[in-house]
Order: structure tokens, then C-alpha cells, then sequence
């Protein structure tokens, strides 16, 4: 019997395991490794498994700005104390124009959350970055000092392992179900096995719906988004070897620097979203999409 047991091993689980077990015994965490192949695989999934996801303090949202400060704050620390680098402080430059108010209002937390900003026009923003092309009215925002990008996958190894560090125990299994006894609760496991626990917390992100794991309707909508990984090689390599993270305001794009993926090559990951993307909720839909 355990005293809490997490269900999901991805960046948020990965962390509260890690955050439990160093506060107190009896702690489990439920969720299966990275399959080896996705086609061949017939279970859950996870949104980590990627080389590179932007992280900065700017932001015109104040809850994602305080939330995100205090993250950037103990990435050394978990480097440091796993052994697993996963935190690239490369910066951030949001790219502004006339008629969105997006950087003003990242300015804006910025400035509240003591962020390193500085605000640029055009002709600055060409001579610092001169392999952008941009408008003659365009306006930019750097983020220097935290501002950078996370490797996702090394980020929830370098959880995961300080969390058996601390003590807690890791099931390389998915949920299937939950069910509340006179006990606590018990899970069932895709393998047919049982967990028992006092309490449980459910970080299964996109997968919770899909596997009925909440009594509740969390009121989440789940979508699918599609990015763009360019292969870059050869000079365009030191062409961009200083860029940092960005977003391009006009279209609501977000652009990373060439980060080395496990097939040894960089890639630059071009992402965008909307509310027109596809939305699922069941799990043959979930597993067709993270398959294809």
C-alpha cells in the first residue's frame, strides 16, 4: 500500500513525484517508458517526447509568467543534482508589429517579474539577427538571462531520477482504470496488474479523459497540434548558431534554434496552433494521431 501514488510520468508527473518523495514516504508514480516504436504501440503516449520546448519569463499571461519564473529558478539545481542537462539559456525575441499588442504585454509582465528586456526596432532587430527578414514596421522584445529552451525527454529523466533518488517507486506501466475503496484506492494497470494507495494524483494530461481516468469532467480540450522540424546543416549551422527562441506575433508561430535530435542531425521546430486544429477525446483517436 502506498501513500500517493502519481498516474502520468511526463513533465508534470516526473515533478511531482520527485516533490512528494522528497517530502515524505510511500510514494509511486504510474506511466510506461517512451515506446520503441510508435506504430507498433497499443498503449498511452506522452507530449514529452521531443528535443526542444520554449521556456521564458515574458509573458502577457501573469499566472504562466510566475509560474514559469519560478521554474527557470531551479533548473540548475535539477541539472546539477541528477547529472542530466536539459536547460539551454539561449534567449527569446518576440517579433512584434503595428497592429498586436503582444509584446507590449509580455513587456509588461516582464518588467513586474525583475525579467532582463529590452525593446528593439527594425533596423536593430536586422543587425543583431541578420539571417531574419523582416518589415520595416516590425518591433522586437529580447529576453536575455533565463529566457532559452528545455530538452523535454532529459528534463523528465533528470525528474524521474532524482525522484528514485528520494525514494519513490516507478511503474513502468499505464493506468486503466481507478477505483475508491474502503482503503483508498486501487488502480488497474494495462499489464492486469493492481496498485494500492491511500490517495492518488492524476497527471495523465491528454490521456485523462481518454482512459475515464477523472470522476470529474475537467472541462479540458485536448487538440492536436502539428510542428514543423527543418533538417539544418552544413554553414546554415553558423548562420544560426546564436539564435534564440522566438515567436512571430503576426501569425502566432513559435521557432526554436537548431537543437540535435537522438538521429544525430539539428532541426529547426516550427510550431502553430489554433482552434480550428483537430480536437479528440477518445483513445483510438489519440493513439491514431500520435501515431501518424
Amino acid at each position: 500500500m502506498h501513500k500517493i501514488v502519481v498516474i502520468g510520468r511526463g513533465l508534470f508527473g516526473s515533478a511531482a513525484a520527485r516533490h512528494l518523495a522528497e517530502a515524505e514516504d510511500g510514494i509511486a508514480c504510474i506511466g510506461p517508458d517512451e515506446p520503441t516504436s510508435r506504430v507498433a504501440h497499443s498503449g498511452v503516449f506522452a507530449s514529452h517526447y521531443d528535443e526542444g520546448r520554449m521556456t521564458r519569463n515574458v509573458d502577457p499571461v501573469w499566472e504562466w509568467a510566475t509560474t514559469a519564473r519560478q521554474a527557470i529558478a531551479r533548473y540548475r539545481d535539477l541539472e546539477e543534482r541528477s547529472g542530466v542537462k536539459f536547460y539551454s539559456p539561449v534567449g527569446y525575441l518576440g517579433l512584434g508589429h503595428p497592429a498586436s499588442t503582444y509584446n507590449a504585454r509580455c513587456a509588461e509582465t516582464g518588467e513586474a517579474q525583475g525579467a532582463a528586456i529590452e525593446r528593439l526596432d527594425a533596423a536593430t532587430i536586422r543587425a543583431r539577427y541578420p539571417f531574419l527578414s523582416i518589415s520595416d514596421n516590425a518591433d522586437g522584445l529580447v529576453e536575455s538571462g533565463g529566457a532559452g529552451h528545455i530538452g523535454p525527454r532529459k528534463m523528465v529523466q533528470a525528474q524521474t531520477l532524482l525522484a528514485e533518488r528520494a525514494g519513490a517507486t516507478m511503474i513502468r506501466q499505464a493506468a486503466r482504470a481507478i477505483r475508491t475503496v474502503s482503503s483508498g484506492v486501487e488502480v488497474d494497470l494495462w499489464d492486469g496488474s493492481v496498485v494500492q494507495a491511500e490517495r492518488v494524483l492524476v497527471t495523465a494530461g491528454a490521456f485523462t479523459k481518454a482512459c475515464g481516468l477523472s470522476p470529474k469532467h475537467l472541462g479540458v480540450t485536448v487538440y492536436g497540434r502539428t510542428v514543423v522540424l527543418v533538417g539544418i546543416e552544413g554553414e546554415a549551422i553558423d548562420a544560426l548558431k546564436n539564435m534564440p527562441t522566438m515567436i512571430d506575433s503576426n501569425i502566432g508561430a513559435y521557432i526554436l534554434p537548431p537543437i540535435t535530435y537522438p538521429d544525430g542531425h539539428s532541426y529547426l521546430k516550427i510550431g502553430i496552433g489554433t482552434e480550428a486544429d483537430p480536437q479528440f477525446a477518445d483513445l483510438d483517436n489519440l493513439q491514431n494521431w500520435f501515431k501518424g
